[in-house]
C-alpha cells in the first residue's frame, strides 16, 4: 500500500510541474484578445444612443435656454411692442448660438461634420422639439431597435441601418405611448454621414398642444 501512495504522490508531483513548465513557457499560445468593435458596431451604437437622447426628456438644460429666449423675447416685445422681430431669434444672436453649442457638444461626435450640420440644420436646432419648457411632462423610450441593412455593392463603402423606438409619454393629466421610425447611413469608421428619425404617432404636436 505504501509503495501505491508513493507512485501517486510522484505522478501527483509530475502532474504539477508539467503545469508549471506550461504556465511559463513563453510559446504558450495565450487567450485571444478581445476582437476591437467594427465601424458597422460603432455606429449602431451611435444610432442607439443618438436616439435615445433624443427620445428622453425633458433635457433640463434645452428647458432652461429656451425659458431663457422667452424671457428674452418677452422683454425685447415689450420694449418694441411688437414691432420688429428680435434678431437674436430670427437670424443669429446669443439666443440662437447657444442652442447650436449645445446640440454640436451633444451630436456631433456621433456624427460626420456634413451629417451633423444636416442633422440640426434648422433656425432652431430641431433635434431639440421634444424638449420644452413651460410644460410639467416626461417622455422615456422603453423600446429602441436597431437593425442594419443589407446593400448592394457601390463604390462607396458604407453601412444602413433601420430604426424603431417605443417612447412613453406622460403629463400631470395623462399619458401614452408613441412610435418612431427612421433610417441611418454610417462610414467605415462608424460615424453617422445620414440619419432620418420619424415621429409617426404626432409626439411633437401631442407637446406643443399641451404646452
Amino acid at each position: 500500500m505504501g509503495q501505491q501512495v508513493r507512485h501517486l504522490l510522484k505522478l501527483a508531483g509530475l502532474m504539477m510541474l508539467c503545469l508549471m513548465v506550461s504556465a511559463c513557457n513563453p510559446n504558450n499560445p495565450k487567450e485571444p484578445e478581445p476582437k476591437a468593435a467594427s465601424g458597422s458596431d460603432r455606429c449602431e451604437a451611435a444610432v442607439n444612443e443618438v436616439v435615445e437622447s433624443e427620445l428622453t426628456g425633458p433635457d433640463r438644460e434645452v428647458t432652461r435656454m429656451k425659458q431663457e429666449v422667452d424671457d428674452m423675447m418677452a422683454e425685447f416685445d415689450k420694449e418694441n411692442q411688437g414691432r420688429v422681430d428680435h434678431p437674436g431669434y430670427t437670424e443669429s444672436g446669443p439666443e440662437v448660438d447657444a442652442f447650436f453649442a449645445y446640440a454640436r457638444e451633444t451630436y456631433r461626435s456621433y456624427f460626420t461634420e456634413k451629417g451633423y450640420v444636416e442633422f440640426i440644420n434648422r433656425e432652431i436646432p430641431d433635434v431639440f422639439k421634444f424638449h420644452q419648457n413651460n410644460l410639467d411632462y416626461w417622455m422615456d423610450p422603453v423600446s429602441i431597435y436597431v437593425e442594419k441593412v443589407a446593400v448592394e455593392e457601390t463604390d462607396q463603402e458604407f453601412s444602413a441601418f433601420n430604426f424603431t423606438a417605443e417612447v412613453e409619454y406622460s403629463t400631470r393629466r395623462e399619458g401614452g405611448s408613441y412610435d418612431f421610425t427612421g433610417w441611418a447611413l454610417c462610414t467605415p469608421d462608424g460615424e453617422i454621414s445620414h440619419l432620418t428619425l420619424i415621429d409617426l404617432d404626432g409626439l411633437a404636436a401631442r407637446i406643443e398642444s399641451d404646452l
